[in-house]
Parts: C-alpha cells; structure tokens; sequence
C-alpha cells in the first residue's frame, strides 16, 4: 500500500530506468480497489515530463476516498497525453462514462473531451461532452451535449442542450462559489415543448446554500402564455415563493410528468 502524489494504491508495478539525463517510465501500473492507473513517459533533466495515461473503473462508488467525491455510481474508462513540469501537468485526453448517477442525475453514457490545467494543483477543467439518455429524478430528457470550463473558484456551461423527440432544453449558466453560498447566472434558457418555444425574458441570479436559497425573480414566457416565480428559503426562518401563470397550458408538462419507480 502506497501512494504516488494524489492517487492511493493497493499495488504497485514499476519499470523505469535512466538513460543520460533522462528517466524513462516504461510503464508505471497502479491498482487501487476497482481502480486501474497506467502510466509511461520521459522526464527530462529539468523536470519536465511528457507521456501517456490511461484509467479504468468498473465501480465509480469505490475511487478513493481522498479524493474527496460526491457520491457517484458508474464506470469509467479515460486516456490522454499528459506533459509539462511536474509540479504543474496538463492533461488532454479522453473518457468515456457509462450508467453514470449523481444524485438525482443520470446518463445511459458519455463521451468527453477533456482538458486539465495544473492536474495535481488548481485543477482548471475544460471539457466537452456528447451523451445519451440523460434523466433528472426518474424524467428522461434524452440525448444531451455540453461545452463548459470549471475551477475550484467557478464553473461555467457556455452551452447545454438536450433533445428527445419534439422536446428540447438549452441553457448557459455561470456558477461562483464561495465557503458558505454559490452565486448563479442563468443567461438563457429555453424550453421547446411540442413545438412551443418557451424562454426566460431576462438573465436570472440566483443563491444557493445549505441552508440558504433565493430565487428574486424568473419569467419564462412564450407565445402561448407565461410563468412568473420568485422564492426564498432560510433554515429555521423563511419559507416563501410565488407562482404565477398567464394562459398556461398544464399540458405541455406532460414530457416531463414521468415518475420514477424503485
């Protein structure tokens, strides 16, 4: 049992020699759980390191621990090219997901192209995703893709759609954290249901917290009519909101009245 810089390990396979100023990693083979790390490249001698890297998990519930994750489910399978000093490595590769979960959130499979910043330091995470058979709590929304950036500060999707049949979903959102709150911005989003196209008037903020959530205004209008909410919650103070609908037709929710069964 071991570690090598974030990555814990039951087993450890290494083959590397040095030639002149150089230090070859044949391979560098790391087992941890359901986890499967493969490594090969060269470092020169000022510390500058070029190579390849793959990944493999059949159980996302079993990554390490250290790594502090959400609760996920799923597998996972990655691979890309991985260069620059050591102290500050940058990944461009490839993963594929499958049966992935997340909380509520859900995905038959994902393709990503991923691009990583500073892999074992800030981390600045750019990536763009094509996927299949998305669901939020139980309600299919079909196929999706998505363009975004994230660091430890932010997180911003440019653009994220979904299609299943006539229904349709895009928005572009930027997200800012802080210890206690995040701060939201909703700069579109349209729903097009069954032909209808359904879009918000304004950019919408909002704030989110364990125990803080404020949503001031949102108005989603269409054509065919419009909707109107506003809400706020504080813990153990404030529970309120407000709902308004002008010439709304409660049939064109049927897409997403789906239940989810155990």
């Amino acid at each position: 049992d071991g570690s090598i810089e974030v990555i814990p390990f039951d087993t450890c396979y290494v083959d590397v020699s040095a030639v002149g100023g150089e230090v070859l990693f044949h391979q560098v083979e790391l087992l941890s759980g359901r986890l499967h790390g493969m490594l090969e490249g060269v470092a020169d001698s000022t510390g500058f390191f070029e190579g390849n890297v793959s990944l493999n998990s059949e159980d996302l519930r079993l990554v390490p621990a250290q790594w502090n994750l959400p609760a996920i489910r799923g597998r996972l399978n990655g691979q890309g090219a991985v260069k620059g000093p050591v102290e500050n490595l940058d990944f461009a590769g490839w993963v594929n997901l499958y049966d992935f979960r997340l909380g509520p959130l859900g995905a038959r499979s994902a393709a990503l192209a991923l691009m990583v910043d500073d892999v074992l330091g800030y981390q600045r995470v750019t990536t763009g995703i094509d996927g299949k058979g998305i669901s939020l709590r139980g309600v299919p929304f079909g196929d999706f893709s998505l363009w975004g950036s994230a660091d430890p500060a932010s997180a911003r999707v440019d653009s994220f759609r979904t299609v299943r049949g006539d229904t349709n979903v895009f928005f572009s959102v930027q997200a800012d954290y802080s210890d206690t709150l995040t701060g939201i911005r909703v700069a579109d989003f349209q729903v097009n249901l069954e032909g209808t196209l359904w879009s918000i008037d304004d950019p919408v903020n909002l704030t989110v917290g364990a125990t803080h959530f404020s949503l001031p205004q949102m108005r989603l209008s269409s054509d065919q009519g419009a909707m109107s909410l506003s809400g706020l919650y504080e813990k153990d103070r404030v529970v309120a909101g407000s709902l308004q609908l002008e010439s709304f037709d409660l049939a064109l929710l049927n897409p997403f009245t789906h239940l989810e069964r155990d």
